[in-house]
């Protein structure tokens, strides 16, 4: 209203790519990535101190930048059973004038479906995440210590049933996770779902997570 300038402008890009491709044997390799970066105005108060002019707001920029790169390949077994290999990378990195952050995610995920019998559709994996923070400390705000890094575990199971093909499943689950913080969990689901016509369905679930 008073016609003075706000600094509350932002900008971004962002650039991504994605390769898919079969191979032999009926195989399949997805590999993708993104890169981004972003810039957002503020004004920043700082603290008060006791020296003039007691403490003056000023323009500044967070900027935001990362990437990420995904690679999963996909193998089909003789025995009609089918395994999926994942590996995933991130990085963020988040710097203001109070707070600086960089955050690296590293993720192995492997999932294996296997159908031993008509009736019956199992599928099992195992996951592995680790993720390392690391900031830089300010005289507003600081973290001791300045960078950690934890590993997360889980392990899952799930057997999809059909009670009566293509009109009632009965699917049978769990996943067991060691995470950082606190001890090992253990969340069971179960989910029945009725199909009674192509246009209708209807399921009921129970689960801990």
């Amino acid at each position: 209203r008073s016609g003075t300038r706000l600094d509350d402008d932002w900008r971004g890009g962002r650039s991504g790519f994605r390769l898919d491709k079969k191979l032999a044997g009926g195989d399949r390799l997805t590999v993708q990535g993104d890169i981004y970066s972003l810039k957002v105005g503020e004004t920043v108060h700082p603290y008060a101190v006791l020296t003039p002019p007691y403490g003056t707001p000023f323009a500044a920029d967070d900027t935001a930048k990362g990437l990420n790169l995904l690679t999963r390949w996909q193998h089909r077994l003789d025995n009609q059973s089918e395994m999926t290999l994942q590996a995933y990378f991130d990085q963020a990195e988040f710097s203001a004038p109070k707070l600086s952050e960089t955050l690296q995610t590293f993720d192995i995920d492997f999932q294996h479906r296997l159908p031993p019998s008509l009736r019956h559709d199992i599928m099992w994996g195992v996951n592995v995440r680790h993720i390392r923070s690391r900031a830089s400390n300010t005289t507003d705000i600081a973290f001791s210590p300045e960078s950690h890094a934890y590993t997360n575990f889980s392990l899952f199971l799930q057997n999809d049933i059909a009670l009566i093909p293509e009109r009632l499943r009965l699917t049978l689950g769990s996943k067991l996770e060691k995470p950082h913080f606190g001890g090992t969990e253990l969340q069971p689901n179960v989910r029945l779902l009725w199909t009674p016509n192509g246009s209708h369905s209807v399921w009921l679930a129970a689960s801990r997570a």
